[in-house]
């Protein structure tokens, strides 16, 4: 059968200050074996350097047909680029992928593409593998990726949510669901599953369907993270519910107070999800109660 020109998925990726593993993801794209037609949207969130020209020049190396080079005015956030992007898909399906990723499998899209076939009215997030140098990536492997377990089958999620990592948003869900909260600098996943949830609409993960995502390696950088993450936890539930739970009310004190209690409950909980999958899980204890410690405490600041 011939292969149409039709676009069918629309994959959306922003980038801020392209990294080196960046331009090995457009390379693994485009290496992609699928029968359908897609299209590649890169929004750059207006990076410092000279990303845009550096992307352009590892484009034309490759050959690919179907890219659309978008830019936003300034440094809005993945969620704002993401919607950028979205807005100028011509797709009836959406793929959203994060810039630091790799694409090892060639028939990646083709098996997420298939997924999507089986389960048209469901969202659907694939697994994600971390790598990185050192302990510190070590460790934020498991306290990132717990709501995609890489490699485990495919299951409906009765409960949590799907990152925009390694994301499916069939268009028809998207314009019932979206956009993304442009307010949120992390968090605008979460509050897309808790909204999509509303309306009714499956998520579904085929973790068996994985990419690699380059996780942290500085520990500067890991414990910033984490931190940002508690953070926007209030603004995140704020913005599905237009009210936050008990926990994080206006009490800073009480917030404070229970610091110690939300560590240990993060952490409990990473270990119980992990464990049937990852016994490695406990050599990573140490890091993950930094990391666990840090969004706790950015929830007690928020």
């Amino acid at each position: 059968m011939e292969k149409s020109n039709t676009i069918v998925i629309s994959l959306i990726i922003p980038v801020f200050n392209p990294p080196d593993s960046f331009f090995k993801l457009l390379t693994d794209l485009s290496l992609q074996k699928i029968d359908v037609a897609y299209e590649m949207i890169i929004v750059d969130d207006c990076s410092l350097s000279d990303g845009l020209s550096r992307i352009k020049k590892h484009l034309d190396t490759l050959g690919i047909s179907n890219i659309k080079l978008l830019r936003t005015p300034k440094n809005l956030g993945p969620a704002a680029a993401r919607n950028l992007g979205s807005a100028q898909a011509t797709g009836t399906v959406l793929i959203f992928i994060d810039s630091d990723c790799r694409i090892m499998a060639r028939d990646h899209l083709a098996r997420l593409y298939a997924a999507h076939l089986r389960h048209p009215h469901a969202i659907i997030g694939g697994g994600v593998a971390g790598f990185g140098k050192g302990y510190v990536a070590f460790s934020d492997n498991y306290c990132h990726w717990a709501t995609n377990i890489p490699k485990i089958p495919p299951t409906l999620l009765a409960s949590g949510h799907l990152v925009t990592a390694h994301l499916l948003i069939p268009l028809a869900i998207w314009e019932k669901v979206g956009p993304f909260d442009p307010s949120l600098r992390t968090g605008e996943d979460t509050a897309f599953s808790l909204k999509a949830r509303l309306h009714n609409i499956e998520l579904r993960l085929h973790g068996n369907i994985f990419l690699y995502h380059h996780d942290r390696e500085s520990f500067p950088m890991f414990v910033k993270n984490f931190y940002k993450v508690g953070k926007d936890r209030a603004a995140v539930r704020r913005s599905v519910y237009e009210r936050v739970p008990w926990y994080l009310g206006e009490n800073k004190l009480l917030r404070c107070l229970l610091v110690p209690l939300i560590t240990s409950g993060l952490i409990l909980k990473l270990i119980i999800t992990w464990w049937p999958h990852d016994k490695k899980i406990l050599f990573a204890l140490p890091g993950i109660f930094v990391g666990m410690l840090s969004l706790a405490i950015g929830v007690a600041n928020s």
